[in-house]
């Protein structure tokens, strides 16, 4: 049963990053010809059927997965109702019906989104989904906004009628950039790997950004009619997309193993999270003849099959120079991490990191299991090994 959720989790993740690549390419076209319709005049039913032919497309794959994936229904049933709105977009453009009345499928979407999200098979799924329902509020409130300036309701200029956008760009755009930063100081720090979660939050950040001057030049051109202004900024949002779906495209197996890496775990609440985290945790006696290298550093030189009489033999001089742990200060540092062999810390402390499936706090690898070390012979007694989909 394990392995199967490991698989859907798997199979959402590369399905959903697959549409990112995707849908790069189709809204990077879309805001290029923008460009032929402030300069030629052409009509906006080019672009909106290349979203709707996205959506087909989506729809096909959906389909396709049924048998395998039972939370594509939930897939399914979006991607329609998307459909519906890029529909709805197409009449409201020939001011068949108002822009308010388009955004009915965005609401149902949002509350089915929100009713159901529960069911998906990992914490990105949810992620994405509530990512996913908040551009939808912003998008329909937005779309209320300008219904109320066609019907002369307010005079507000277009700028301040796309506010609930503005604020969701500004709070991703903003924690995006400070994981950035943080990110770029545990880098020289502690040299860890930036590749793939640089990329990752690089993109969402540029998205944001370009994403706002081309808000900035939408509500330009809707107010004063400044065509060469939208022109630029429609070059600038549609060159940063096709530079994002490369980037994915080239880091694209490391990025969906640091994703799955992250959000590999499946969703639980309450008292069932806890006793699935206890499950997954098991102790296994063990006798390791191990070399103490530095304070915080150990090195397992051989496994014994468990005879006393050899386990004494393994002694080590530097034993006394034991301190205390770094994470709690209040205990022995007895505790090292495998496979990078760190220590540093006490064993509750390197079991509790364990836990919350964290990583080393010096090298930052991929915790596997904690050994407990003998005091007065730096051997380990005991191994508690973490069993999850993270290796």
């Amino acid at each position: 049963m394990e392995s199967e959720h490991t698989d859907i989790n798997l199979t959402w993740i590369k399905y959903s990053m697959k549409n990112v690549i995707f849908s790069g390419v189709i809204y990077s076209l879309c805001t290029f010809y923008l460009i032929l319709w402030c300069l030629l005049g052409y009509t906006l039913i080019a672009p909106l059927s290349l979203i709707l032919f996205q959506n087909l497309i989506g729809i096909y794959k959906t389909i396709r997965q049924l048998k395998t994936c039972c939370f594509q229904y939930l897939i399914l049933a979006d991607s329609i109702l998307e459909i519906l709105f890029i529909i709805f977009l197409i009449f409201s453009y020939f001011n068949y019906i108002k822009l308010i009345y388009s955004g009915i499928p965005l609401y149902i979407s949002s509350l089915m989104l929100a009713l159901v999200s529960y069911k998906n098979p990992s914490n990105y799924a949810i992620c994405v989904h509530i990512f996913k329902i908040m551009f939808q509020w912003c998008c329909t409130v937005s779309f209320i906004c300008l219904s109320l300036r066609l019907e002369n309701v307010i005079n507000w200029p277009c700028i301040f009628l796309i506010w609930p956008l503005w604020l969701l760009t500004a709070i991703v755009s903003l924690a995006s950039f400070l994981y950035i930063f943080i990110l770029i100081i545990l880098w020289f720090r502690d040299r860890i790997n930036i590749l793939c979660p640089l990329c990752f939050f690089g993109n969402i950040f540029g998205t944001c950004l370009t994403f706002s001057i081309f808000l900035t030049g939408f509500s330009s051109f809707y107010d004063e009619k400044d065509v060469q202004f939208l022109v630029k900024v429609c070059i600038i949002f549609g060159s940063f997309l096709v530079l994002m779906t490369l980037s994915i495209l080239i880091v694209f197996t490391k990025l969906l193993e640091w994703i799955f890496n992250i959000f590999g775990t499946e969703p639980e609440s309450g008292l069932g999270n806890q006793v699935q985290g206890q499950k997954n945790l098991h102790s296994t006696h063990i006798s390791l003849l191990i070399s103490k290298i530095s304070s915080t550093f150990y090195k397992i030189t051989k496994q014994k099959q468990g005879k006393p009489q050899e386990e004494d033999q393994a002694k080590n001089s530097s034993s006394s120079s034991i301190k205390d742990c770094i994470i709690c200060y209040g205990n022995d540092c007895d505790g090292m991490i495998t496979p990078c062999g760190h220590s540093g810390i006490c064993y509750d402390c390197a079991v509790k990191l364990l836990k919350e499936e964290k990583d080393c706090h010096i090298c930052r690898m991929k915790i596997k299991s904690v050994l407990k070390i003998s005091k007065r012979e730096n051997k380990a007694i005991l191994a508690t090994e973490f069993i999850t989909d993270r290796d």
